[in-house]
């Protein structure tokens, strides 16, 4: 009896140990079934919000897609490319049939936006941005062709600007992935693009026809009222173009600004005669005698048997021009340091020059160009140069009065002077049969001390060279520049220089008449060099061109090594603030190629312009047009070759910082997607523990599951944060697992080659032994 209870006894107990073991995973159960439910509701509700991120616009019921093949290549024309005509107009037109729509009040409500209600309860006035972005493309179209359109560059600017930058905004927005390849060419150097390209396009007749159902006419007079001036009116002047409706505000500018106190313009305006004539006192400009500068000339007599320097200041010049040309001579250089129109008005009617390439000298915006006149030719261009850079407490003497911020800001830059002492007359001397002479004409007259330019000239930096009206943009890139720690800047010019039929050669410089005069100096001073035997106005220019592009020559060793520096630090601590480092030496570099890049195209023209080589043309002969010479044209080539060689590395040092730019941005997005990814994977592991955690510790009264110790909270949280991480990794888990195959796969074949490559080798050696 008493065993039999004792059994009974016992297989209740374990009856009682298997409902509680079955009631322990039954709760286990429950908690992976919830806490998979919860997993499938947060995915869903991860899913949907993506559909929630696109802006809402009632065009999305007419969206639809459709493959396309499209070719952008260059010189492809289209029924929207070419010059302006009937048929060109009429396609643009056609675009612009549904510009302006209507949209109903939900239609409002569900965008958050408000708009100009239309009459008669019609709806809301609107447009998409779409055609938006075609009207700005067409803008640009009339910019292009400003001239066929009749329409101001300058009064279109502001609007370019706008449609500019809103198509750029447009363009990175809605970025087209496609992949443009590159090919060779026949008879081309470098890859050319192929812009035949497949895409997945909104189908544009499909939303056209939508825009086509709402669109209206905004010249009708009912449709918009103001609702204190009443209705919208437009009226077009009879005679005026369309293009009179984009009149700015610049075309209505107070005229009074242009005018001075006697009520005349005091220089250029519109329609005035071009050029300056040197034969008036004025120019025909009542703004030129005022225009007066301290110049510094030097005149350079030369033959195959002597050479004569002489140095003036402008009455000196002006009165020496009077002069006639000594015998002996054969060919004149005059160098002019600064721009005085006393100087440019005695040359241009001494040598016959011709008004509008006076106009240009006068003109520092110019192009680089060489331009071809009957008895002389003209250059211009542009003159780059590293400088050093001075406090402008050393550039301001203690006595001088206080200067508005403005030229403060433009004496930070000075020129860089390796020997600031005047030229003695021992450095320029006659050189013939051996003999030294005083370079400085005894009959020639002093300069004048009190009007010799200082020293501290002003400079122009490169920022500054040509550059907009903003003082403010021009002072902060002076200031952020990447030279400027390192306390250098780059200084610009303009060079223009004369060609002239009888072997004279005339050149204008701004400041830096030194720097090219000191070499070519030296090579005239000898006997026997090309330049000195040659007497050929023609290499001279050669010589002027070579010593100007020389100067650039520093500028890419000092971009070098700045860039040097900023990879250094770049690959060791990538920081944003590189970024803007690199952006300014970008824009430096762009603009020195602008400077620098027309520089080819200038030396290709006066090398076309070959003449017969004709010997003993400088022994007073006089000829007929201007003569270069096939010396001239080979020697040119050097010049093209320096300066292809320099805007190259310009190109490879532009190319290198934008890699180091998207490499900083590569580089911190990395790390904060390393950053996150080690998060997300903490979270996914810990987020099921805190859930269980947070069910324990519920605060129920009937709760016996506290009762059975740790050891059941961790048989609950243990299969359920594995299940957890399979279910939310199983791709990361799987991608690793297959990197581990192939990574192992890969070392086994390097293995088995590297027996292979090994195994002839010692058969080798054990033959010969």
């Amino acid at each position: 009896m008493e065993s039999s209870e004792s059994l009974l006894g016992e297989y209740e107990g374990r009856q009682k140990q298997r409902r509680r073991w079955y009631q322990h995973w039954s709760v286990a159960v429950v908690v992976l079934v919830i806490y998979s439910a919860v997993l499938v509701g947060v995915g869903g509700f991860l899913s949907s919000s993506a559909d929630k991120m696109l802006t809402y616009t009632p065009a999305q019921e007419a969206i639809k897609f459709h493959k396309m093949h499209f070719d952008g290549s260059l010189g492809l024309r289209s029924a929207y490319t070419g010059e302006p005509r009937p048929e060109t107009e009429a396609a643009w037109s056609r675009l612009f049939r549904h510009y302006n729509l209507r949209f109903t009040a939900d239609e409002m409500r569900r965008m958050k936006r408000t708009a100009l209600e239309l009459r008669n309860g019609g709806g809301f006035y609107g447009q998409l941005s779409a055609y938006h972005h075609l009207h700005c493309l067409k803008m640009l179209r009339q910019v292009l062709w400003h001239e066929a359109y009749n329409v101001s560059i300058e009064a279109m600017r502001g609007h370019a600007d706008h449609c500019i930058d809103d198509i750029r905004q447009s363009l990175m927005c809605h970025a087209d992935l496609s992949v443009v390849t590159f090919d060779w060419l026949p008879g081309r150097r470098r890859p050319w693009p192929d812009f035949r390209l497949e895409q997945t396009c909104v189908d544009w007749g499909a939303l056209d026809g939508w825009a086509a159902k709402r669109s209206f006419s905004i010249f009708d007079q009912k449709t918009l009222v103001h609702p204190e001036l009443g209705e919208f009116e437009f009226q077009l002047r009879k005679g005026l173009g369309i293009a009179a409706m984009f009149r700015t505000v610049d075309d209505f500018c107070n005229e009074s600004l242009l005018e001075d106190e006697a009520g005349g313009l005091p220089g250029w305006q519109p329609g005035a005669e071009p050029g300056y004539d040197p034969e008036l006192p004025d120019g025909g400009h009542a703004s030129m005698p005022t225009l007066r500068a301290p110049c510094e000339v030097t005149v350079i007599d030369f033959s195959p048997d002597r050479m004569v320097k002489r140095r003036f200041d402008n009455e000196g010049f002006i009165a020496f021009l009077e002069r006639p040309l000594d015998e002996w001579a054969c060919c004149r250089w005059i160098n002019v340091n600064g721009l005085s129109w006393d100087v440019i008005q005695a040359v241009g009617s001494k040598k016959g020059l011709h008004k509008l390439a006076l106009e240009d000298v006068m003109n520092l915006r110019n192009r680089i160009k060489a331009d071809w006149y009957p008895s002389h030719a003209y250059i211009v261009l542009t003159l780059l140069k590293l400088i050093d850079r001075v406090e402008s407490e050393e550039a301001t003497p203690p006595n001088q009065p206080k200067l508005p911020p403005q030229t403060l800001l433009r004496r930070l830059l000075r020129r860089r002077r390796r020997d600031p002492r005047p030229h003695s007359p021992e450095e320029a001397p006659e050189a013939g049969r051996g003999e030294k002479s005083p370079a400085v004409d005894s009959g020639a007259p002093a300069p004048n001390p009190t009007t010799t330019p200082s020293k501290r000239s002003l400079l122009r930096s490169l920022h500054r060279f040509q550059a907009s009206g903003s003082e403010a943009r021009v002072a902060l890139m002076e200031r952020e520049s990447p030279l400027a720690p390192r306390n250098r800047a780059v200084l610009a010019e303009q060079v223009s220089i004369f060609l002239t039929s009888d072997n004279t050669v005339v050149s204008f410089f701004e400041s830096s008449a030194a720097d090219v005069e000191r070499p070519i100096v030296t090579r005239l001073s000898t006997a026997g060099t090309i330049l000195r035997a040659s007497c050929d106005a023609s290499l001279l220019v050669q010589a002027l061109l070579d010593a100007i592009v020389d100067l650039a020559l520093p500028l890419t060793d000092m971009y070098t090594d700045l860039l040097c520096d900023l990879e250094l630090d770049v690959l060791t601590a990538p920081s944003i603030r590189q970024s803007r480092s690199l952006y300014l030496c970008i824009a430096e570099i762009n603009k020195m190629l602008r400077c620098l890049q027309p520089v080819d195209g200038l030396v290709n023209a006066l090398r076309e312009h070959r003449s017969p080589n004709r010997a003993g043309r400088y022994i007073g002969e006089h000829h007929q047009g201007v003569i270069v010479s096939s010396v001239t044209c080979t020697y040119l080539g050097d010049v093209l070759d320096h300066c292809i060689v320099i805007c190259d590395a310009l190109q490879q040092l532009k190319q290198s910082s934008e890699d180091l730019i998207g490499l900083i941005f590569n580089t911190i997005s990395a790390t904060q997607n390393e950053s996150m990814r080690q998060l997300t994977t903490v979270t996914i592991i810990f987020l099921p523990l805190t859930f269980i955690t947070g069910f324990f510790g519920q605060n129920f009264n009937n709760f016996p599951e506290l009762h059975h110790g740790i050891w059941y909270f961790w048989a609950c949280a243990v299969p359920t944060a594995m299940a957890t991480v399979l279910i939310l990794m199983h791709d990361m888990i799987y991608s690793w697992i297959v990197r581990l195959f192939r990574r192992k796969r890969i070392l086994n074949l390097r293995r088995a080659r590297r027996a292979s490559w090994l195994k002839p080798k010692r058969n080798l050696g054990l033959s010969r032994q």
